[in-house]
């Protein structure tokens, strides 16, 4: 059965389906780097830490992507054997986890986001760097992903447990 996706749930697989070609993106920078480090021996001072930064966005926007999909990791043999009321209370309680954990991650993100940004020597903005070879200012830009990543995740806990406990899809409960 065909499920109706809710604005949250289309925003999480528009994500999902960027995430797709930011992992293309990695994987031809990762060979780009490969190349030039081992057939000339000219890596760049920028690609690793592109590498790194587009790998963290893939990973921090994943959580919501699966939910949204409902292919989040479950208990198959507890999940299976639970009824209309079980799934119920298992959705509750996982919903409770989820806005404890993700809402405690979200104010983290929060806080990182704004310690990095919130930098000045003097009267001079200095926002946090990568302090590597590049050292471009790149954790500032990383941390407001996360902390939209993270935005997201509660938002899409709230949709796909609701569709649990109200029983508005087969699912729900993580």
């Amino acid at each position: 059965m065909m499920r109706k996706l809710s604005v949250v749930d289309k925003t999480s697989e528009a994500v999902g389906s960027l995430l797709t070609l930011l992992i293309f993106a990695i994987a031809a920078l990762t060979w780009m780097e490969v190349f030039l480090r081992y057939a000339w021996g000219a890596p760049t001072v920028w690609a690793p830490e592109i590498i790194q930064m587009l790998s963290a966005t893939v990973f921090l926007f994943a959580g919501s992507v699966a939910m949204s999909r409902d292919a989040h990791i479950r208990i198959g043999f507890i999940y299976e054997n639970l009824g209309g009321n079980g799934l119920r209370i298992v959705a509750v309680i996982c919903l409770i986890c989820a806005v404890i954990f993700v809402g405690g991650l979200t104010y983290g993100a929060y806080n990182q986001f704004v310690d990095s940004v919130n930098r000045f020597a003097g009267d001079v903005w200095m926002p946090e760097t990568t302090g590597r070879a590049w050292n471009v200012p790149l954790p500032p830009f990383t941390r407001f992903l996360m902390l939209l990543a993270c935005i997201l995740f509660l938002i899409q806990s709230f949709v796909t447990f609701g569709r649990g406990i109200f029983g508005k899809s087969d699912g729900g409960a993580a």
